[in-house]
């Protein structure tokens, strides 16, 4: 039961920042992009191999978001610990949160409050 309740909670910050984000600047609207397959992610008893990813604000569009986070989630990054760095778009602070694969399965990469996007697994999809 805990680890199921730890892949819940990996899967719900990414988009729990990006939402408190929105709502902070209602100006800000968020956006749900199409979803995207990847590698297939596994967290808990969860599994699957399609990836939501979310904009904040208008200067990234999902058309800008898709290619980034493609390049994250095929990433494997050096351990399991949350809250990784990544080198992403010039200007943005990005980080992750990996599987127990050590694959990008979430995160976020962030310019400002009103400027950002994030990614995060898929299940049931």
């Amino acid at each position: 039961m805990r680890v199921l309740l730890i892949g819940i909670t990996v899967a719900c910050v990414s988009a729990f920042a990006v939402a408190s984000i929105a709502s902070a600047h209602p100006s800000r609207a968020a956006t749900t992009c199409p979803k995207v397959r990847g590698p297939k992610w596994s967290v808990g008893a969860l599994s699957g191999s399609k990836y939501a990813i979310v904009v904040v604000g208008s200067k990234f569009t999902c058309k800008n978001a898709t290619p980034w986070v493609k390049r994250f989630i095929a990433l494997k990054m050096p351990s399991t610990a949350f809250s990784q760095k990544l080198k992403g778009p010039v200007g943005y602070r990005c980080a992750t949160n990996p599987d127990k694969n050590r694959r990008a399965v979430s995160g976020n990469c962030a310019k400002s409050l009103s400027d950002a996007f994030s990614w995060s697994i898929a299940p049931g999809s």
